[in-house]
């Protein structure tokens, strides 16, 4: 009988889902300032400052433009618990990457809940934020050089 109940909780315990790893946060973000309806927006999202500085994100995202209300439009994306920083690209021609001029960005950028007013990158600390069985809003104000 004791042979029996314990096989039955192994076997349960090998098939019960790990709350952690099936809990789902919902993230909206909030982007603004888009100044065309020309491309896609790359949206990243990064797990450290180790990922972000080799541009590894966690997950990679493209959002179309087709619902743009002046200059702004709304994301949602699911993510695990964790921290988590979101990077945005207006890739305004869809080649998938960043455009530069006389190294100066030629299309717009923007970070979670951090506007950059300088020209140093910022750190992962800086845009970062937390979840925790938790839905929340980020902002980004996309930012043209």
């Amino acid at each position: 009988m004791n042979y029996l109940f314990l096989s039955v909780l192994c076997l349960l315990g090998f098939y019960w889902p790990d709350s952690a790893q099936t809990e789902n946060n919902v993230v909206s973000i909030n982007i603004s300032q888009i100044r065309s309806n020309s491309g896609v927006i790359k949206v990243q999202v990064f797990t450290d400052e180790a990922s972000f500085k080799k541009s590894k994100p966690f997950k990679n995202i493209a959002v179309s433009k087709d619902h743009i209300n002046k200059g702004s439009l709304s994301a949602r994306i699911q993510l695990p618990n964790g921290t988590y920083g979101i990077a945005i690209l207006d890739d305004e021609n869809n080649n998938g990457k960043m455009d530069y001029g006389l190294m100066i960005p030629k299309e717009g950028f923007g970070f979670s809940n951090y506007y950059l007013t300088g020209m140093k990158r910022p750190a992962f600390d800086d845009f970062k934020f937390s979840l925790n069985n938790s839905n929340i809003s980020v902002v980004v104000k996309t930012r043209y050089l």
